[in-house]
């Protein structure tokens, strides 16, 4: 099968947003697919 078929399977993003209120931001990925996620925080992330 190959990269050609793994390909096939990936999601597809058709449009993407950025919004926030000052407190919050928001960042909405539209895929045509649902996909397998996880959220994770970092003790000391590098800035």
């Amino acid at each position: 099968m190959g990269l050609a078929a793994r390909a096939a399977d990936e999601a597809i993003a058709s449009g993407a947003r950025l919004g926030g209120d000052g407190q919050e931001s928001r960042f909405v990925l539209e895929l045509d697919k649902p996909v397998a996620f996880r959220v994770f925080t970092l003790a000391d992330p590098y800035r």
